[in-house]
C-alpha cells in the first residue's frame, strides 16, 4: 500500500534550501542528499552534524544518482508527528539575531570584567575577548562558514562599541585588524575542525590533521591572550625613539628657540590626526633645571595635561622629565623622558637629535609596540619642525 507523507509539500516550501543551515542546495557543486520522508534536501555535511532530516527527525534518506535523481528508499515505521516548520529566511534570521545579541552581550560583560580587574590595557581583551566572541559564533546555528559569522559578529561588535563601551574612534581603528586577526583565525580553525568547506570536503570532519591543527591554533591563542595580564607575561615595555635633523642654524639660535614657550600651529602628520589628542595650548619657557612646560591636550578620547620639567641642562644639552600626564595618551604610554641634544658638525650646520623615553602601556607587544614607535616617531619630527625649523 502507498503510503504519503502529510507534510510532503515541505519540498516545495523548500526545495533547494537547505533546512539545517538555511543555504541553498547547490545540486551539481555541493554533496548533498533527501530526506526519505520529507524530501527536503540537506547539505551531507548538516545531515552528519544534525543526524536526521532538520525538517521531520526522519532518520531514512534518498541519495543522489549519477544523472541529479535519487534512489528511493523504503521507509519504515510510522512517519513522526511534526509541525510544519518556520520559513527558512524567518528562521536563518531569528539564529543569526540570536546568535549576535547573545555574543555581544558577552563580550560587552567580558570587557567590563577586563576593566574592573585593571586588565583593559592587556592582550586579554584585544586578543582574548574577540577569540571569545568568535568562539561562541562557532557554536550557534552555522551559516555557510564559522569565518564568515566570526567577521559578521567582529565587524558589529566594532561598530557598537563606541556606544556600548565608551571608546573613542582612535581606539576602535587601531584594534581593528588585530580583531579581525582574532576573528579570522577562530573562524578557519573552526570550520576545519567540522569539514564546513564544499564541496570536496571529507564526512564527518576535517580528519585527524585538521583536528590536531585546531587544537593547536586554540592553544596558541590561549597563550598569547595572557600577555600583560600578570608582570612576568609582559614583554620589556621600555622604548626609546630618536630622530635626527640638520639645520641651517648657529647653536645659539637652537637653544634660543627651546627655551621659548611652545607653539603649534603647523599641519600635523595624517596619523596624529585620525583622532589622537591634540595639543592646544602651551605654558612655560626657559632652559633652567626646573623650568617646566605644560601642555594642554583635547580632542579623540578627551582631554588633559602633560607635565615636562627641566631636569639637566648642559651647552648643547636639555632634558625634560615627565612630572606628570593626564591626558588620554596615558592610558596607551607613559613618557619618561624627552631630550635634545644638538652641535655643529663638520658642515657648518648644527644637527639636533630628538630622542623619547617611554613606556609601553598596550598588549600585546608584537601589535601595539610598532604602533606605539610610529606615533611617538611622527611626534618629535613635528616637535623639531614646530619648535626648531619653524618662524623666527
Amino acid at each position: 500500500m502507498d503510503q504519503t507523507h502529510p507534510h510532503s509539500n515541505f519540498s516545495r516550501i523548500q526545495p533547494l534550501r537547505c533546512p539545517f543551515c538555511h543555504e541553498a542546495v547547490d545540486l551539481e557543486g555541493d554533496r548533498w542528499l533527501a530526506c526519505a520522508a520529507c524530501l527536503a534536501r540537506h547539505h551531507t555535511d548538516c545531515w552528519d552534524d544534525h543526524g536526521a532530516c532538520s525538517t521531520c527527525s526522519a532518520t531514512q534518506v534518498l541519495e543522489p544518482t549519477e544523472r541529479g535523481g535519487v534512489r528511493p528508499a523504503v521507509q519504515t515505521g510510522p512517519w513522526p508527528e511534526v509541525a510544519p516548520p518556520l520559513p527558512p529566511a524567518r528562521a536563518g534570521a531569528r539564529a543569526a539575531l540570536i546568535a549576535l545579541v547573545f555574543g555581544l552581550t558577552l563580550f560587552s560583560v567580558g570587557y567590563r570584567v577586563l576593566v574592573a580587574g585593571g586588565l583593559e590595557q592587556t592582550a586579554a581583551l584585544f586578543i582574548g575577548l574577540p577569540a571569545l566572541l568568535a568562539s561562541v559564533l562557532a557554536f550557534t546555528p552555522r551559516p555557510r562558514s564559522v569565518t564568515g559569522m566570526a567577521l559578521k559578529g567582529t565587524t558589529l561588535a566594532l561598530l557598537l562599541s563606541g556606544i556600548a563601551l565608551g571608546e573613542g574612534f582612535i581606539c576602535v581603528l587601531m584594534a581593528a585588524p588585530l580583531f579581525y586577526a582574532v576573528g579570522i583565525a577562530v573562524g578557519l580553525s573552526a570550520d576545519a575542525l567540522r569539514g564546513w568547506n564544499r564541496p570536496g570536503g571529507r564526512p564527518g570532519g576535517a580528519g585527524k590533521g585538521g583536528k590536531t591543527t585546531a587544537c593547536v591554533g586554540a592553544g596558541v591563542l590561549l597563550l598569547m591572550s595572557l600577555e600583560g595580564v600578570v608582570p612576568a607575561l609582559s614583554f620589556p615595555r621600555t622604548n626609546v625613539v630618536a630622530v635626527e635633523r640638520s639645520l641651517e642654524l648657529a647653536p645659539s639660535e637652537v637653544a634660543q628657540r627651546l627655551a621659548r614657550t611652545p607653539r603649534f600651529a603647523g599641519e600635523l602628520p595624517l596619523f596624529l590626526k585620525l583622532g589622537f589628542p591634540l595639543p592646544v595650548e602651551c605654558a612655560g619657557a626657559g632652559l633652567a633645571v626646573g623650568d617646566a612646560r605644560r601642555i594642554h591636550f583635547a580632542g579623540g578620547e578627551g582631554e588633559g595635561d602633560l607635565l615636562l620639567e627641566v631636569v639637566a641642562q648642559a651647552p648643547g644639552l636639555v632634558r625634560f622629565r615627565c612630572v606628570s600626564d593626564t591626558s588620554p595618551v596615558a592610558h596607551w604610554l607613559a613618557w619618561r623622558e624627552v631630550e635634545v641634544r644638538w652641535a655643529r658638525d663638520a658642515s657648518g650646520r648644527t644637527r639636533v637629535t630628538w630622542s623619547a623615553r617611554y613606556e609601553r602601556l598596550l598588549d600585546p607587544a608584537w601589535y601595539f609596540g610598532p604602533w606605539e614607535r610610529y606615533g611617538v616617531r611622527l611626534a618629535l619630527e613635528h616637535l623639531c619642525a614646530e619648535l626648531i625649523e619653524g618662524p623666527r
